[in-house]
């Protein structure tokens, strides 16, 4: 359990391509005291930089000292500048999944349960939770204070919108996944339950994080489960349990996803049934797949360019 190592600050624009930048070119720098000077930032970015690629999971721990991940090095391979939707959203698993560096972020969205509140109020709702683990420390109010306020920062977008400058850098890239809004004049934040443009090889990530594939050929899982369990798809992207079969797996039954991600069974002992790739798997696909739309949009564009928008 950890608190603070992101110093305060949230995800910036740029940093973690310049964190795993760092990292695959000089790894020794990256872990050394000229990091802050090499990332061309102040020393406690650089300690923040290195606190969010271990809870991004774009890097991890090993024996040699700290390395990029097998999920870093698909994101440096197809979206080194974290451009694509799906990357926002696959960290956003992660940092849900990873109660070691985010613990914040794990007890908000499977424990918390408030769809309306005020920053004081989930700051005292995660102290009283953590009074009652025994196998946890409660740190001190302001740290916890520190902590909500950049996850609630990190994510929230505030209405009305702030005139921020479009060269600041202190933008963070999950803001854009939907999942909160902040309501500037009352002070009051709101959890978004309603759907959302959420990549459906995603889906299957974050059901892959939840339930690791066991080595057979394919898995389910209950639909309540899905929706309520901790770390399971409707927590992690705040949806209802109508919302996350109605409006998500079953507009997300494509043809080219039949058969990895499906619903089966009948009423009331219906089950998601997917096949059972790791969490790398689902990302790899969602990539090549993002590739594909993408070049048939630029072969439409070369070939009629007035018909794109």
């Amino acid at each position: 359990m950890r608190f603070g190592g992101h110093e305060t600050f949230h995800i910036r624009n740029g940093w973690l391509f310049k964190g795993m930048a760092l990292l695959a070119d000089n790894p020794e720098g990256y872990a050394g005291k000229e990091a802050a000077d090499l990332l061309g930032v102040g020393n406690n970015m650089a300690k923040a930089i290195r606190h969010w690629l271990l809870a991004t999971g774009l890097a991890e721990k090993g024996t040699s000292g700290v390395g990029i991940s097998e999920i870093g090095k698909l994101v440096q391979e197809h979206d080194p500048y974290f451009t694509a939707s799906g990357t926002w959203w696959m960290m956003h698993v992660n940092l849900v999944n990873n109660p070691t560096h985010a613990l914040s972020w794990h007890w908000f969205f499977n424990r918390f349960g408030s769809s309306r509140f005020e920053k004081a109020v989930c700051v005292s709702s995660i102290k009283r939770y953590l009074d009652f683990q025994d196998n946890l420390r409660t740190p001190a109010q302001k740290t916890l204070e520190r902590d909500i306020g950049v996850l609630l920062n990190s994510y929230a977008k505030s209405l009305p919108a702030k005139k921020d400058d479009p060269e600041d850098s202190k933008q963070c890239g999950l803001q854009q996944l939907n999942l909160l809004t902040h309501f500037a004049e009352s002070g009051f934040h709101v959890v978004n339950f309603k759907k959302k443009s959420i990549p459906p090889n995603l889906l299957g990530y974050a059901f892959s994080v939840a339930n690791p594939p066991d080595g057979s050929a394919r898995q389910q899982v209950p639909i309540q489960q899905a929706a309520t369990g901790v770390n399971q798809p409707g927590k992690v992207f705040c949806y209802r349990a109508e919302t996350l079969f109605d409006e998500i797996l079953a507009s997300h039954e494509a043809p080219y996803l039949k058969k990895r991600l499906r619903v089966s069974g009948m009423a009331g002992s219906r089950v998601i049934d997917l096949c059972s790739f790791t969490p790398a798997e689902w990302l790899e696909v969602y990539y090549k797949e993002e590739a594909k739309e993408n070049a048939k949009w630029e072969r439409k564009y070369e070939e009629e360019p007035w018909l794109v928008y």
